[in-house]
């Protein structure tokens, strides 16, 4: 899974898949159809700063949800899920494909405390960060696609798609090595993990382990492709990451 790309290197962006929203009544409006691309940034900042109360964060990512009409209309997306049979059961999400938008739909596990993922100690905002930046610095195309309370639980879950792209292998740490080394980040040996310093600022990408990270063998060589590392940035990076993106809408 990653960004479709055409031979020129162009990101190809592809359609979301066809889900339905309700309006602010709670009614199902299929007029509904928000520029998914655009929600992650918008998400980061209805969570408030890093080191954030993380219930805090979650109640306020789901009142700009709510406000932005990215609620889900539950009957139609349970009719979704029994369309698309074959899930698989990851440590944050059950993953389904689209068939029609080629792209995987990850499904958040309930949140009964708004402070992260089920067996992650990831809060709501870490969340975001890390899929907006693996949009940022290896031209994914990770979307917010919604929330929904499928459960009732406290808090919803959240619902991100992602590109599907078939084929593929595990990368070498040889292969990751390269692929980090032309996007700017060294390696260091002694915690495992890639580091990029800019004007003082860092990224740190780890958890690149087994199919985290991909390659495909082409005609032009081996394509590599991060799908769901860790990035942990500091302050100064994100901000700046955040800068950069919202000046390409």
């Amino acid at each position: 899974m990653s960004a479709a790309r055409c031979p020129s290197g162009k990101i190809l962006f592809s359609n979301s898949p066809a889900l339905v929203y309700v309006n602010e009544y709670g009614e199902r409006d299929a007029s509904i159809k928000p520029d998914t691309r655009r929600n992650l940034g918008r998400a980061l900042a209805w969570t408030g700063n890093r080191g954030g109360i993380p219930r805090a964060s979650f109640e306020k990512f789901q009142a700009g949800a709510e406000q932005e009409g990215l609620v889900l209309d539950e009957e139609a997306f349970r009719a979704w899920l029994k369309a698309h049979k074959g899930s698989v059961e990851g440590g944050e999400h059950t993953v389904y494909f689209d068939r029609k938008s080629n792209r995987v739909v990850k499904i958040t596990h309930p949140d009964v405390t708004g402070e992260g993922v089920i067996g992650h100690p990831k809060n709501i905002h870490d969340y975001l960060t890390n899929l907006y930046l693996q949009n940022q610095e290896f031209a994914d195309d990770v979307r917010l696609e919604g929330v929904i309370n499928l459960h009732d639980t406290p808090f919803m879950q959240v619902i991100i798609s992602q590109p599907w792209i078939k084929g593929g292998r595990p990368a070498t740490l040889a292969e990751k090595k390269q692929y980090f080394a032309n996007h700017g980040f060294g390696y260091d040996p002694k915690d495992e993990i890639f580091v990029r310093t800019v004007s003082g600022e860092t990224l740190r990408v780890g958890d690149h382990d087994g199919d985290n990270v991909m390659a495909r063998d082409t005609a032009r060589g081996v394509e590599v492709m991060p799908i769901d590392t860790q990035l942990l940035p500091s302050a100064g990076y994100l901000q700046q990451a955040i800068e950069d993106g919202a000046s390409r809408w």
